[in-house]
Order: structure tokens, then C-alpha cells, then sequence
């Protein structure tokens, strides 16, 4: 790819001669503006000669003035060009220039033009392609901003984690972030549905598999099912082990549920930090459903035990009960 260079344009009033000296960076065209021209205190012009591009785009700086000016060498205003500094404006001859591919690559060899001797802005920042500097990144915030905004967030927590009795030196149930726990999970859930006749969209009625039930065949179960043979409330609920850490069923449900998980939300689940705990709910308030759980804080959990106190009283009394509770999202199922 040719390299990109800047032209310096400037004309001697004395020789009328153009200087014409290229450089490909914008500082060193900078320093000879200001070395070799810098008695004239006229507006200097320097142009992009990209070879790739055919329609280059002209720019127009003012050089500073660090020497006396002899009146002698003072140009006149026919030798001043009549343009106002700091525009980037078409050359002759070619109206479509800003708008063609070409002129906005010739814009983006010279972003960085706004670093010399300090010049404010170019007046068409919208012409400027996504490399300017100054330019905000996609979520808004410069880096000032974000370094502000980082002083106003909380610190980070610092606090101690469980370590692992089987693998030495590694943080316990660490592997459970990772695709392969999910795998395993979500295998032995569609198994334990698919025994009861559903498949993985069933979210109607409750499926109730306690521990003891785990290895049994659902169709050989029937056989010798009644109602003394119902699984009791205080019934072991069902466990899932996966690496080195074992929880119950839902718990693992309403983990695996939302996926993937951050490192952060791994030692709230695990019990470690100081995060407000976090729990399986059920919101049809039976314990052994592998259906119907949601993952949310304790405080929430234990609250839900309200609405089905009230469910339970309002079936004593003989009066209608709801569907759905109104205090929690997702609701209880009260019949």
C-alpha cells in the first residue's frame, strides 16, 4: 500500500516559488512550517498526497509567528489565499468529493492534523472516520468519563473461597462454570422427564421425584403405586453431583438456567463473599418439583411461604383461590 505524505504548499511571496516538501507525519510537517516559513504570518496549506487517492482533499492551517515580521516581507492581501483556516473544503473541479470513498480515506491519513502546534478541531467532525482520537467509543464514555465513573462504583469485594477436598489447589465447584457441567445437567434433566412422559417444554404440572425414587422406573413404580405409597412432604429431595460439589436438583435447575455464569455469581452459589444468598424457589411449593423453580434471593424464597399460608386458609374457609399470586415475579401458583 503507497504511503500516505502531506505536502506543504506554501509560495514565497519573494520567488513565488512553492516550497512543495512532503513529510508523512503531520508533526514534522508542523516543525517545518514553523522553522522554514515561520516570518510570514500567512495562512500556509498543505495537501494529502495519497497516490491511491485521485481526488485528494486540501487543508488549511495558520503557522505560528515566533520572529518580528520585517514590513518589507509582509505579504499583501492579493497573496493571502481567501479561505478561512481550519475548513476542509473541496478542490476545484470536484463536487462529490467528500462523499466518495477515496476523499474519506485522503481524511483519515491526516486524523491526527489536529495535534499541530496545538489546533483546535477541524469545523466537519463528521467527516472524520472512526480512528480520530477524539472520537467517543461505542458505549458513550471517553476514557476521562470512565475513569470517573470507576471512582464511583463500588470496590471490588474481597473475602476468602472454599477450597476443593479432591482436587488440590482449585477453588470447590469451579468446574461447574463450565460447558461440560452443563452437558451433564442438562442430559440427566431430559432423561428424568423423558422417564415421566414429558419432554423439555412441560411447564404444566408439577413432576415430584424425591431422592429414594431416583433409580426407579416410573411404569414399574405404577404398579404398586397408591396413596400410601406417596412420597411424604419432609421427603429427601433429589441431589445432583456433578465434579466436586453436590446440590439439590432444583437448586442445579435454577443454576443452570441462565447461562453462562460470572465468577461472582459462582461464589454466591457456592456460598462464599458477602452478596445477599441465593436460592431454588419453587413457586408451586412443592419441594421435590423439578419443574416449576426459579432462581432468586432467600429473603424472596422465605416471603413466598406467605402466599401459600394464605392459599391454604383461603381453601379452609371455602373461598375462591387465585391462580397466581401478586407480590412476586415470576407468581406463585396457589391452586
Amino acid at each position: 500500500m503507497p504511503m500516505k505524505m502531506l505536502r506543504c504548499s506554501f509560495l514565497d511571496p519573494q520567488t513565488k516559488i512553492q516550497c512543495n516538501k512532503t513529510y508523512s507525519r503531520p508533526f514534522s510537517l508542523k516543525r517545518h512550517v514553523t522553522v522554514k516559513h515561520a516570518a510570514y504570518n500567512i495562512t500556509t496549506t498543505f495537501i494529502d498526497c495519497n497516490p491511491e487517492s485521485q481526488r485528494p482533499i486540501t487543508y488549511h492551517t495558520t503557522s505560528k509567528q515566533t520572529t518580528p515580521v520585517p514590513t518589507a516581507l509582509q505579504p499583501t492581501a492579493a497573496d493571502e489565499p481567501d479561505v478561512r483556516p481550519f475548513k476542509i473544503r473541496r478542490q476545484s473541479g470536484h463536487n462529490d468529493v467528500a462523499s466518495s470513498p477515496q476523499s474519506q480515506r485522503s481524511i483519515e491519513s491526516v486524523e491526527d492534523a489536529d495535534d499541530l502546534a496545538g489546533l483546535p478541531p477541524c469545523e466537519s467532525p463528521d467527516s472524520y472516520t472512526s480512528g480520530n482520537k477524539r472520537k467517543r467509543s461505542i458505549d458513550g464514555f471517553s476514557g476521562g468519563d470512565r475513569l470517573h465513573l470507576s471512582r464511583l462504583a463500588p470496590p471490588m469485594p474481597i473475602y476468602d473461597v472454599k477450597m476443593s477436598t479432591k482436587i488440590q489447589g482449585q477453588p470447590k465447584g469451579l468446574e461447574w462454570r463450565s460447558q461440560a457441567a452443563k452437558h451433564t445437567f442438562d442430559m440427566d434433566h431430559c432423561r428424568r422427564r423423558a422417564e415421566w412422559g414429558v419432554n423439555m417444554a412441560h411447564r404444566g404440572t408439577c413432576i415430584l421425584i424425591p431422592e429414594d425414587w431416583k433409580t426407579l422406573d416410573p411404569l414399574e413404580m405404577l404398579k404398586l403405586f397408591d396413596l400410601d405409597n406417596c412420597p411424604s412432604v419432609q421427603a429427601a429431595r433429589l441431589r445432583f453431583y456433578y465434579s466436586d460439589h453436590g446440590t439439590a436438583f432444583a437448586r442445579a435447575l435454577a443454576w443452570f438456567a441462565k447461562w453462562p455464569r460470572s465468577g461472582l455469581e459462582q461464589d454466591n452459589f457456592m456460598g462464599d463473599g458477602e452478596c445477599k444468598p441465593m436460592d431454588a424457589s419453587h413457586t408451586c411449593h412443592h419441594d421435590t418439583c423439578i419443574v416449576h423453580v426459579t432462581y432468586e434471593p432467600t429473603h424472596v424464597n422465605h416471603d413466598r411461604k406467605n402466599c401459600c399460608g394464605q392459599a391454604r386458609k383461603l381453601r379452609q374457609e371455602g373461598e375462591e383461590i387465585p391462580e397466581h399470586c401478586e407480590h412476586h415475579n415470576p407468581p406463585c401458583l396457589l391452586q
